[in-house]
C-alpha cells in the first residue's frame, strides 16, 4: 500500500484502525511528510502506526498537512523494525501482567488486579484495555469516569470500551453514595446498599421482595456473557472461587431457573464455611421454593390428598450440617410438618428415647458414629424398626444405595435435592 502511494505522485492520507485505536499517515507527492495518533505527531506518531499489527487501511484524497518528518518511509520502516525488535520482549511481559490482572478483577480478588494494573500503566499509559479494567477496580466515580475516558481517549473506535462509557453515564445518573460498588454482571457503578442493577436489571442478592415472580427483568445478552465469564473464573480455578459461584447461581436464578440455582447455591454454601449470608441466602430461596409449592393451585390439592399440608406429623433430623438441617427445616415446616433435630448419632439416639417420629431422615456421615450404624440400632429396636428412614448423602454410588437398602432405609436421598423431591419422599413413606 505505501509502495504504490509513493509511485503514484499525489496528495493522499491513510487512516489506519486497530484494536479501536485510529490513526493517520499523510503523504505528498508520494512521500511522508506527517503521522498522528492522539496526542503524538510526527516522527513518533508515524513509529507507533508502523508498529500496529494488521492493521484496517483506508485511503482518503486530498488531505494536505505541512511537513514534520524528513525522514524516507524506508528508513522509519527500518527503524521501526528495529524498535519492534527491541521491545517485543517488553510487550510480552505486559500482556502476561494484564492477563492476570483481568483473570484476578473476574475472580473478584479487586486489590490485586488494581495493583497489576496500576504497575503496568506505571510501564506503559498508552494500554486502552488496562485503563478500562482499572476502572472496574475502583470506588469512586470521578476516577471510574476519568479512566474510562482515558481508554477511549486511547481507543475511541473500541465498541466495548464506547459501551462501557455510555453504561456509565446512564448508572452515575442514579448514584447517591461517594463510594460505589460495581455490578458483578455488567460493571455498572451503584450505590452501595443496591440489591438490583439500576443498568442491566438484575438482581444483585435475594431477598424476600424479589422472589415475587417477574419482580427481575432478564438482559439475557448480560446473562449469556455472564455466565461466560464466571464460568471460565470457576474453570480456571477449579470451582473454588466463592464469589464467582455464588453470582454464577444469581444468574440463574436472574433466569428463574430454579434447579441450577439451587445447586449452585449448594454449592457456594460449601464453599463459604462459616459465612452465614451465603447459608442464608440458600435458606431464603428454599423457603420461596417450598411457598411456591404449596401455593400452586394443583400442588396444594396434590398435598391435601397426600396428607401433608398442616397434619403435624413428627420428622427426626439427624444430621451435622446446621446449615442443612436449616434448609430441610425450612422446606418441613411450611408444609406443615414439626421437626426435632439431632447432630449426631448420640443426640438422635436420645431423642428417640423421649419419642417416637413419624420418619427418621438421617444422614450417612456424622460424627461419633455413621448413618449405616444408626440405622442398624433403629432397626433393632422393637418400638423402632417400624419408623421409615430416608438417607441423607452427598455421595450418589450405586453400593452406598445397596448398603442403606440392606440395612433398612427406606429411601436414599442425594444432596443437594430439590425441596420437591424431599417431600415426595417423605409423602410416600410416611
Amino acid at each position: 500500500m505505501v509502495t504504490m502511494i509513493e509511485m503514484n505522485q499525489e496528495t493522499w492520507s491513510l487512516k489506519l484502525r486497530s484494536e479501536g485505536r485510529v490513526g493517520y499517515l499523510y503523504f505528498t507527492n508520494g512521500e511522508i511528510v506527517d503521522a498522528a495518533v492522539r496526542e503524538l505527531k510526527g516522527h513518533a506518531a508515524a513509529l507507533e502506526l508502523i508498529a500496529w499489527e494488521t492493521p484496517e487501511i483506508e485511503i482518503i484524497k486530498f488531505c494536505n498537512k505541512p511537513r514534520r518528518i524528513h525522514t524516507s518511509m524506508m528508513q522509519l520502516l527500518l527503524e521501526g523494525k528495529r524498535m519492534n525488535d527491541e521491545t517485543k520482549e517488553a510487550r510480552d511481559k505486559e500482556r502476561k501482567i494484564f492477563e492476570e490482572a483481568v483473570a484476578h478483577v473476574e475472580g473478584f480478588r479487586l486489590k490485586r488486579g488494581q495493583q497489576l494494573l496500576v504497575a503496568l500503566l506505571n510501564r506503559n499509559k498508552n494500554l486502552a484495555g488496562a485503563w478500562l479494567w482499572y476502572s472496574r477496580t475502583i470506588g469512586s466515580l470521578k476516577s471510574i469516569e476519568g479512566a474510562i475516558d482515558r481508554a477511549q481517549f486511547l481507543a475511541p473506535e473500541d465498541g466495548v470500551i464506547v459501551a462501557e462509557k455510555e453504561r456509565f453515564k446512564r448508572a452515575a445518573s442514579a448514584v447517591t453514595d461517594e463510594r460505589v460498588k460495581r455490578c458483578p454482571f455488567c460493571w455498572a457503578p451503584l450505590n452501595m446498599k443496591a440489591i438490583q442493577c439500576t443498568d442491566c436489571g438484575l438482581q444483585l442478592l435475594i431477598t424476600r421482595t424479589c422472589l415475587a415472580p417477574g419482580n427481575h427483568p432478564c438482559n439475557s445478552d448480560v446473562i449469556d456473557a455472564s455466565v461466560k465469564r464466571f464460568s471460565q473464573v470457576l474453570e480456571r480455578e477449579a470451582h473454588r472461587n466463592l464469589y464467582a459461584s455464588y453470582y454464577m447461581a444469581m444468574s440463574h436464578f436472574n433466569i428463574k431457573d430454579t434447579d441450577r440455582t439451587l445447586e449452585l447455591l449448594n454449592d457456594t454454601v460449601a464453599l463459604a464455611g462459616d459465612q452465614p449470608f451465603f447459608s442464608d441466602q440458600l435458606k431464603l430461596f428454599l423457603t420461596w421454593m417450598a411457598a411456591q409449592q404449596v401455593s400452586d393451585e394443583s400442588g396444594m390439592e396434590s398435598v391435601r390428598q397426600a396428607g401433608v399440608a398442616g397434619d403435624g406429623k413428627t420428622i427426626l433430623v439427624v444430621e451435622d450440617s446446621a446449615t442443612t438441617r436449616k434448609v430441610i427445616g425450612a422446606t418441613l415446616n411450611i408444609n406443615g410438618y414439626r421437626i426435632i433435630e439431632a447432630v449426631d448419632g448420640l443426640e438422635a439416639l436420645s431423642k428417640l428415647s423421649e419419642e417416637t417420629p413419624d420418619l427418621i431422615l438421617l444422614d450417612i456421615i456424622l460424627p461419633k458414629m455413621n448413618g449405616y450404624e444408626i440405622l442398624s440400632i433403629i432397626k433393632n429396636k422393637r418400638d423402632l424398626k417400624n419408623i421409615p428412614v430416608i438417607m441423607l448423602t452427598s455421595r450418589d454410588g450405586f453400593m452406598s444405595r445397596m448398603k442403606g437398602k440392606i440395612a433398612g432405609s427406606a429411601a436414599y436421598l442425594t444432596k443437594p435435592f430439590n425441596p420437591d423431591a424431599l417431600l415426595q419422599a417423605i409423602v410416600k413413606h410416611i
